[in-house]
């Protein structure tokens, strides 16, 4: 059974199985496709299962031209696809979503030798490269429950600045996917922890950073929490075990400072998102983050 191998963090190495990981993570996400598909309907549903299946293709024709060892079976492909398509509005171009996809697995896994050797996130990569060649198909979503035969768009929450926590929570909001209900997010991340597949520390700390970050400037902190691809992001591609920090002390940082980038952009930057470049941005900083923090534990500073 292939393990997981995590050579960019080289500190700590863990005996898992990937396809076993993996299987959680598409385990975890089917609340999130189940609130989509209960507020967007089938399309939403269609768009993902068409990134999955281009993802798992990428993965085999990759491994096919580069010469190594067929990995379409460890599922890390497929769980890219299925989170790239997540940050998407329900009614985005199906060859668009297949190009990031694509991105994701070419650049963000094969790029670097393969899964557990690559240092960024691929769904973050594949979904920012969609954001950056075609931003104007990020300026209009469709409404919930929306009606397919009629052009039913509007701003999604981040951009409105309407505080309606009920709605945020449950997912009765403009949005991606994957992103609008956080009570589905937060099923998914609770049933990860529990797993002990990834670490809560992460996600907590990114949470609560921007949580914090926005209260002190003055900005609404619990909508900031429940709005856009922030809870998305962080249970679900910040807490990724390859692309982040081994050591807990760098796990903390990793989330303090990626939830510090998250509010920058949200509060200066033309993408008032922010988190798959927070996200990208700091998994650069993992391997100098660890090292620090070895360094460090000598004299009794980190863990």
């Amino acid at each position: 059974m292939e393990k997981a191998g995590f050579e960019n963090a080289p500190y700590e190495k863990k005996d898992i199985s990937t396809t076993a990981v993996m299987t959680d993570v598409i385990a975890a996400l089917f609340p999130v496709l189940l609130a989509s598909g209960i507020v967007f309907g089938g399309r939403g549903l269609m768009l993902t299962g068409t990134c999955m299946i281009t993802g798992l293709a990428a993965d085999f024709i990759c491994g096919l031209i580069l010469k190594r060892k067929n990995s379409a079976s460890d599922l890390s492909a497929v769980v890219t696809g299925m989170l790239v398509a997540l940050c998407l509005p329900p009614t985005f171009s199906f060859g668009k979503a297949m190009l990031g996809t694509i991105i994701a697995v070419v650049a963000g896994k094969h790029l670097f030798g393969g899964f557990g050797k690559n240092i960024l996130n691929p769904a973050a990569l594949g979904f920012a490269a969609l954001l950056l060649m075609f931003k104007n198909s990020f300026s209009t979503w469709p409404v919930p429950f929306y009606n397919e035969s009629d052009v039913v768009t509007g701003a999604t929450p981040l951009a409105k600045e309407i505080a309606d926590y009920p709605s945020l929570f449950l997912g009765n909001v403009s949005g991606s996917i994957g992103e609008t209900s956080a009570a589905a997010i937060l099923i998914g991340g609770m049933f990860l922890i529990a797993r002990k597949t990834i670490s809560p520390i992460t996600p907590v700390a990114f949470i609560g950073t921007v949580f914090g970050f926005s209260y002190l400037v003055g900005n609404d902190a619990l909508y900031q929490v429940l709005s856009g691809g922030l809870m998305l992001g962080a249970f679900f591609m910040a807490s990724d075990p390859v692309t982040t920090p081994m050591t807990k002390t760098g796990k903390l940082i990793f989330g303090i400072a990626a939830g510090v980038i998250t509010c920058l952009f949200r509060l200066y930057s033309p993408f008032n998102e922010g988190v798959a470049f927070a996200i990208l941005i700091t998994d650069l900083l993992s391997r100098p983050i660890d090292m620090l923090v070895i360094s460090l534990k000598k004299y009794s500073f980190a863990d």
